[in-house]
């Protein structure tokens, strides 16, 4: 179709074309996590189901998607034909992700290999785990990277659409997203298998690109110029100064951080009351995509209705949203620590009960940062974008960083902060991150055209008062707020649970609880490890006897799961060479040596095993 024909005889056509555009992108966001969750499955098949590997998988994904923005965002300016890229990429991903996923299972050998030589050093095992995870990966995830400008540079034709382009685009795609995390957690894997359900994933990609093609030839796919009604100067108030530009990258990368950071923190303590299952992890996943979605579609219609002028200003005020909603989470916890187990059953079965303990406090507690964290992407792309001649580089640019960021939280709150500052320090430090990224940008919105630095009262007025709340609040709460929580996923299963102990590790939160009956237990989560009730004491004892006896000659045992060390205690009470105890958590091993466990601890209950 040429320009004469949409402007005239088939302004229909061209509806519909886009209309269908939308539609394509949206699925194509559901094909995206379809592969994210299938591909964790293959690869901690083959490299192991700890917090390492799956974190290194997660990362080598998003550092593809970062690359695939940085690298298509500034192709894209110089194509003429947005759409066939666009339907290039689509086609692009179908095969390398059924390649993929043909080839992970013949990494076991390999894995097998590295480990022999490498299992001297953790650092060096997850090291090399990382660069084969990244080396398979690398290639369909810049492909899914790229998307995003890609088809943005169709759709947005000058600046005023940056802001309200890229919010629809984005907030389809990601709701697309919460689409296939939500149907692949509960049905596509549960009935097709993993491999299966990427090969049915990757007919759905390359449909969209034959697809594409087809509607490219019925619409306008050609390159876009600026012209003088289009351009803006750099110091309008809808983008950012060149000297700010900068600055401004690392803003967005440490909103990324906090993003990321929380949806690792809140999954910790979620799971003391969804219980660690694939539907509640699922749903978890699916609610924090769906906040984003929903938030950068708020801000399209937002941006329509009211003309926002200084993007860079609403960025700051939704950090600082950000900043107030995330301790609010901290404080929903609380809350929650005494609420009864059936306040929040929305109904009878299986249906009520999922929603009422897994959907409901998912949403109590990231709805609202999440819709804040989907507003200011777009946000953040408005502010950025200088000149529509540059739309592509600038949104792929904007787009990495925050995706760097991303993986940067990932990394440091998976393997740092929660083991030296704890979930609720995590959190803590959440907050004042997204406060100073908001003090930030504020500071930058404030200066004017002419130069001139703003009033000092303003200044302190506007930008530094909203410290005050946030330090006299972080100042109130104790520094054991969340202990109590900890205790939740006992109490509803036993009112009468008191929890002794908790301990932050890597993998999850391992804690101590006594009940009035007199027994005790040991937790990870919500799920029981091992305890001095009579049903754990039976377990831990013939998790040793059973075994044991059935061998005629056992010399060399291994044993998966320390617990308590019941089990391991019985075990060496027989006549044996070696025993090797593999516990997929060092929290457990921390926790079963604290004074909480000790045999002297337990030697005070009643009947409690020695």
């Amino acid at each position: 179709m040429t320009r004469k024909s949409l402007r005239g005889e088939e302004p229909r056509t061209a509806g519909a074309v886009r209309l269908l555009l939308y539609t394509l992108f949206f699925i194509s966001g559901f094909t995206g996590l379809v592969y994210e969750v299938a591909w964790v499955r293959l690869f901690t098949g083959v490299f192991g189901n700890t917090t390492y590997s799956v974190t290194a998988v997660l990362a080598a994904f998003m550092a593809g998607l970062a690359l695939g923005g940085w690298l298509f965002g500034g192709l894209i300016d110089t194509k003429k034909r947005a759409l066939a890229v666009y339907a290039a990429l689509e086609a692009g991903i179908a095969l390398f992700a059924v390649l993929i996923t043909l080839a992970v299972p013949l990494l076991d050998p390999v894995y097998r290999y590295l480990h022999g030589i490498l299992n001297f050093s953790n650092t060096l095992l997850t090291s090399a785990r990382f660069v084969l995870s990244f080396m398979l990966v690398i290639i369909p995830t810049v492909l899914m990277g790229g998307t995003l400008p890609v088809i943005a540079r169709f759709f947005v034709r000058h600046l005023g659409q940056v802001g309200t382009g890229t919010g629809l685009l984005y907030g389809l795609n990601t709701l697309g997203a919460a689409t296939g995390c939500l149907v692949t957690g509960f049905y596509l894997i549960k009935s097709f298998g993993v491999r299966e359900t990427v090969f049915i994933s990757a007919a759905i990609n390359l449909a969209i690109a034959l697809t594409v093609l087809v509607a490219a030839r019925r619409g306008t796919d050609e390159t876009f110029s600026e012209t003088s009604t289009e351009s803006k100067t750099p110091d309008s108030p809808s983008s950012i100064s060149r000297d700010y530009a900068r600055i401004f990258l690392l803003l967005a990368a440490a909103a990324g951080f906090v993003s990321l950071s929380c949806e690792i923190l809140w999954t910790r303590l979620l799971v003391f009351m969804l219980k660690t299952t694939v539907y509640a992890f699922s749903t978890m996943l699916t609610t924090f995509l769906l906040g984003i979605g929903l938030g950068s579609l708020a801000f399209t219609l937002l941006d329509r209705r009211l003309g926002i002028r200084n993007h860079l200003r609403l960025w700051g005020y939704l950090q600082w949203g950000i900043a107030a909603s995330v301790f609010l989470s901290l404080l929903a916890f609380g809350a929650m620590a005494g609420m009864r187990a059936d306040t929040l059953s929305t109904g009878t079965g299986w249906t009520g009960n999922l929603l009422g303990s897994t959907l409901m406090p998912s949403v109590a507690v990231m709805a609202l940062p999440t819709f804040l964290t989907g507003m200011a992407f777009p946000a953040a792309v408005a502010v950025f974008s200088r000149r529509i001649s540059r739309f592509g580089e600038s949104l792929g640019t904007l787009y990495a960083a925050s995706t760097a960021g991303s993986i940067a939280g990932c990394v440091v709150t998976g393997f740092l902060l929660v083991t030296y500052a704890g979930t609720q320090g995590s959190i803590i430090i959440m907050v004042l991150i997204s406060g100073c990224a908001a003090t930030v940008a504020l500071v930058m919105a404030e200066r004017p055209p002419d130069g001139k630095r703003a009033p000092l009262a303003g200044f302190l007025t506007r930008k530094l008062a909203p410290w005050s709340a946030v330090l006299a609040a972080l100042f109130v709460l104790p520094g054991d707020y969340l202990f109590s929580y900890y205790n939740k996923g006992e109490a509803m299963h036993d009112p009468s649970s008191v929890i002794d102990y908790a301990h932050e590790g890597i993998e999850g939160i391992t804690t101590v609880h006594h009940f009035a009956g007199g027994h005790r237990v040991i937790s990870t989560g919500s799920i029981n490890v091992a305890g001095t009730a009579y049903t754990l004491r039976t377990t831990q004892k013939l998790q040793a006897h059973i075994p044991m006896l059935l061998h005629p000659a056992p010399r060399l045992v291994c044993q998966i799961g320390f617990g308590s060390g019941e089990t391991s205690r019985i075990v060496t009470s027989y006549d044996i060479d070696r025993l090797d105890v593999v516990e997929i958590s060092s929290s457990v091993i921390e926790t079963s040596g604290s004074s909480a466990t000790s045999t002297a601890a337990l030697s005070e209950i009643p009947g409690s095993a020695r």
